[in-house]
């Protein structure tokens, strides 16, 4: 992919912290950007700041939570613009908290957001990438969707699901033959209000938005289907050929288990 102009390109999340940075950059590449999101006063910010710059940015509030809602929102998007080129499944919440100590409706809530929604987008703009044998879906998912930490187990329950996903699409695209493509982005904690409170260790820091969203787009360039910030975080597979309890000694000396510490989360 050459150039991200005239492209169009849809992003869930898109009015917070990386979607929010995608959205603007992409923009600013002269794509025709929507962003979906359930954050009115960010959205009208959003679009505040694209209008100011000249920018072609279209916004659409969605509840990701709800199905029918996305696909009644899929449908007007559709109608609006005609075709979606690139997907990027980006919205995401964090519960941060214990197993036991999580409300069920916030678990719930949580996978809703972070995993089944991707179903819901992906039926209902998948037909048009497939008639047109082009476009490109992108997963953001999470280093926590490869190994499991303390306080995370549903995050990380939704993001071993969006690999999961990625990868059987990714087959499912290669038996029709289809030009569609598949990405899913694994990055450790970026310095977002969603994981506000949670600090870095040691060779495993806190990314800047910035990276990471510079990342994404140079992945996406580059039809990538495997996209891990910072690049060793792919080690943690090698590091599942170990010994359980030299695995888990590592994760431990790593600090990986106690990512959560401190984690206060956005408000």
């Amino acid at each position: 992919m050459q150039s991200f102009k005239n492209k169009t390109i849809l992003i869930t999340g898109g009015a917070n912290g990386i979607g929010k940075l995608l959205a603007l950059k992409f923009a600013g590449k002269g794509a025709e950007v929507i962003i979906w999101d359930i954050d009115k006063p960010k959205i009208n910010q959003l679009e505040q700041e694209a209008a100011e710059k000249g920018y072609n940015l279209t916004a659409f509030f969605c509840d990701l939570s709800q199905r029918d809602m996305i696909y009644d929102t899929a449908e007007k998007t559709l109608e609006m613009k005609g075709k979606v080129d690139i997907l990027i499944n980006n919205a995401g919440i964090v519960n941060g908290q214990c197993i036991l100590e999580t409300a069920d409706d916030e678990i719930q809530r949580l996978m809703d957001i972070n995993l089944m929604s991707q179903f819901w987008m992906i039926k209902a703009f998948l037909p048009s990438m497939l008639k047109a044998d082009a476009g490109y879906v992108v997963f953001i998912a999470s280093a926590a969707g490869m190994f499991g930490a303390s306080r995370l187990a549903d995050y990380s329950a939704s993001k071993f699901g969006n690999f999961g996903f990625h990868e059987s699409l990714n087959w499912e695209l290669r038996d029709l033959g289809s030009k569609v493509r598949t990405m899913v982005v694994c990055p450790l904690v970026i310095n977002t209000a969603l994981f506000a409170g949670v600090r870095g260790r040691f060779l495993l820091p806190v990314l800047k938005t910035d990276y990471v969203v510079n990342k994404i787009i140079k992945a996406i360039a580059k039809n990538k289907k495997y996209l891990f910030i910072p690049g060793r975080v792919r080690l943690i597979w090698l590091l599942r050929l170990l010994p359980t309890p030299v695995f888990e000694w590592l994760i431990n000396l790593l600090g990986l288990n106690r990512t959560m510490n401190g984690f206060v989360g956005r408000s």
